[in-house]
């Protein structure tokens, strides 16, 4: 999504760097756009995620996990509960004030691009997205303070406490990481480890076409021990888009999204990532139960993505990825609701024995 913190961080980052390299087939923000395609591990993981609750598959730990709920022993829970702040309810709340928010935000950012744009759409994916966001974030956090003014429960001065808290959050945390990050980029920019590192691709006899899996696999390995994908993308794609240009430009998306693919598979994996942390204390369950119950299916679609990598990389045919991509989620499915049915069967034995 383009619209976010996420999206803007990566779009400033592509947009220096393509300026830099010399690469105008497209923008940050196209560039951006251009990769979504071939975002294979991301796909296969929202696919999966229906397909799970579907067939009720459950994998490794999961499954325990499941079997002692059922029984009423649930020793995935946390020992004791986490005491939450308080927080300010009003009574006139309704959906339209999450709905009215966000799309103030959304239309106030596209708004501020087309502007900028001079409302040419062909200029509108290479304007930067920095800018507008900002300005539409503050847009949507004014509606969310009017709406709340307008309810009688809610005293302006928690509204001020509550805002502030939000702020004071994200510049801890993401804010930190962002500066970091960026200090990271620009140092492995003016260091010249891209360029040095696709000099050594091209020398070497690293064909081209496994480039994409290769950074995919690199960008899960540095993000699952540093536990954010934000330091993986600042670290590596400096490095990436040099290398498909020294390479073959036309690799650019494939290996831009290798890269952020596989730095959220490291990100969902490791169990130092604030993702891991943040699920686990939201669903009140025990960090480790959470790690490891989760990691099966973060191989599984990992695996499916990397395979999805390989295919285009071979055949430069997005359309056959999307085959591979489809194969593997069904033998996937197939494998364990035979182990589903095999397991229901010996069960089924057993009754009869007894």
């Amino acid at each position: 999504m383009p619209i976010s913190t996420w999206g803007a961080y990566i779009i400033g980052i592509l947009g220096g760097l393509f300026e830099s390299e010399g690469y105008t087939v497209h923008g940050g923000f196209g560039g951006f756009v251009a990769a979504v395609p071939y975002q294979f591990y991301p796909i296969t993981a929202i696919i999966m995620v229906f397909l799970i609750a579907r067939f009720n598959i459950n994998l490794g730990a999961m499954k325990e996990y499941e079997d002692k709920a059922r029984d009423g022993d649930d020793i995935s829970k946390m020992d004791t509960e986490v005491v939450s702040e308080d927080e300010v309810k009003g009574t006139k709340a309704t959906q339209w004030n999450l709905i009215v928010s966000i799309s103030v935000l959304v239309l106030t950012t596209l708004f501020l691009m087309f502007m900028a744009a001079g409302f040419q759409p062909l200029a509108f994916m290479d304007q930067d997205i920095t800018v507008p966001l900002f300005f539409g974030g503050v847009a949507g956090l004014a509606t969310a303070i009017i709406f709340g003014l307008f309810d009688r429960d809610v005293p302006p001065k928690d509204l001020a406490i509550v805002s502030g808290k939000g702020i004071w959050g994200m510049v801890k945390s993401a804010v930190a990481i962002l500066i970091l990050a960026w200090m990271v980029a620009g140092s492995i920019q003016a260091l010249g480890v891209g360029p040095m590192v696709a000099d050594i691709i091209s020398d070497s006899n690293i064909g081209v076409a496994f480039l994409p899996l290769i950074m995919f696999i690199i960008a899960a390995l540095i993000a699952f021990a540093t536990g954010t994908s934000w330091g993986a993308f600042g670290i590596l794609l400096p490095i990436a888009v040099p290398i498909a240009m020294a390479t073959d430009p036309a690799y650019m998306a494939a290996i831009v999204a290798s890269v952020l693919g596989g730095a959220v598979v490291g990100d969902h994996s490791s169990p130092v990532s604030d993702t891991t942390v943040l699920s686990a204390t939201g669903a009140r369950s025990k960090l480790h139960a959470h790690f490891i119950s989760q990691l099966p299916y973060v191989m599984v679609a990992s695996g499916i993505a990397a395979l999805g990598y390989l295919m285009y990389g071979l055949t430069e045919i997005i359309f056959l990825s999307y085959i591979v991509l489809a194969i593997g989620l069904t033998v996937f499915v197939y494998l364990n609701k035979a182990v589903l049915d095999n397991a229901e069967e010996e069960v089924d034995v057993e009754v009869d024995v007894d």
